[in-house]
């Protein structure tokens, strides 16, 4: 809203789907009707890192500030970098002026938006998010799969998923962990079950199921399927997995040697399950995991770092990797990305 003399004007913001803002307009006549000779205020198109195209759809209404990830455009003094939340970006270079407090081992330290700025935004400074992706498209349709809702920009529209977490949080019926070791499950007269249910215990919600039993099942036992559920119902819950429970059967010492890449002085490589290091036996692990980053400590020992579970695209290459992490990310629906930290080391080869 902008105040024009003794009134105030409502101006109307049209978003893109990485939130980037395009179109400011006003319906200064109050006929309801936008006459966009007249009534359009900025037009704004971007190159993919940020950079305002130039030389034409120069038009004449006053700037509005907050344009690329819907942050302010700062252009005082010479400056044109964007104020996000926590640092500033430079839409010239497509970086960071400060570092990334989190360390990305695949980026340099100032990238933005994972390199993927297409796919990515970052509004908060802090982590690349999505936005609006096909996922949304297909889970908020207000009724059916080509009807959607959008509010201000914003995609509304109620999840199926959504439903489906209600049911599974109100009645869905969990079996409880078997520590006793009798093979039946720990339900009745420890307090941890219904007794009237044998061995199963009622969770009032996903989180309350995970920090009970998921966690410990995960350690040991991590699933495609599991990794699919504690992504559409975790909120980006942290998953730790035991690294032995891996195959690492044809990864070895020799290829560590030969790597020029280093972590604190170990060397280190990329392993990509669905790519160069695909085995058909191992598929699943490699559906979960994608690419993950082992480091050699020696005595044929490994560590590796955290990863993410998610639907990011790597590189611009159509590779199968980036195929199949398409196709997951249409079919496994909305969710919230998290991360993998292994616990442990894993034993390998020498070659």
């Amino acid at each position: 809203m902008k105040k024009d003399g003794t009134n105030y004007i409502y101006h109307y913001i049209y978003r893109d789907h990485l939130g980037n803002n395009r179109l400011v307009y006003a319906d200064l006549d109050g006929n309801g009707v936008i006459n966009p000779a007249t009534e359009i205020i900025e037009e704004n198109n971007y190159y993919p890192f940020g950079l305002k195209h130039q030389g034409y759809n120069n038009l004449p209404g006053d700037g509005y500030k907050y344009k690329y990830n819907g942050k302010e455009y700062e252009d005082n003094f010479g400056l044109n970098i964007y104020e996000m939340d926590l640092r500033q970006y430079d839409p010239a270079i497509g970086r960071w002026t400060v570092m990334d407090p989190i360390t990305h081992h695949d980026y340099s330290p100032y990238s933005a938006f994972d390199n993927n700025p297409v796919y990515w935004s970052d509004p908060s400074g802090a982590d690349s998010q999505k936005y609006i992706t096909l996922s949304d498209l297909w889970n908020k349709a207000g009724s059916g799969i080509t009807t959607y809702t959008f509010e201000n920009g914003v995609l509304t529209g109620e999840s199926h998923f959504k439903s489906l977490e209600a049911f599974l949080q109100n009645f869905f019926e969990i079996a409880t962990p078997d520590t006793d070791g009798d093979g039946e499950g720990d339900g009745g007269s420890d307090g941890n079950g219904d007794p009237g249910k044998g061995n199963q215990t009622k969770y009032k919600s996903y989180g309350e199921w995970y920090q009970k039993v998921l966690q410990h099942k995960f350690l040991n036992n991590f699933s495609f399927e599991d990794a699919i559920f504690h992504y559409n119902y975790g909120k980006g819950e942290p998953v730790t997995v035991n690294l032995s429970t891996l195959n690492f059967d044809d990864i070895t010492v020799e290829r560590f040697l030969k790597s020029k890449r280093r972590y604190q002085d170990h060397p280190s490589i990329t392993v990509n399950f669905l790519g160069s290091d695909y085995k058909g036996y191992r598929k699943e692990q490699g559906l979960i995991y994608g690419n993950i980053t082992l480091v050699y400590i020696g005595n044929n020992t490994i560590m590796a770092l955290p990863d993410q579970y998610n639907f990011e695209m790597h590189g611009s290459k159509i590779s199968m990797r980036n195929i199949l992490t398409a196709m997951g990310g249409i079919f496994n629906g909305y969710g919230t990305p998290y991360h993998i930290y292994f616990q442990g080391t894993a034993k390998i080869k020498t070659k």
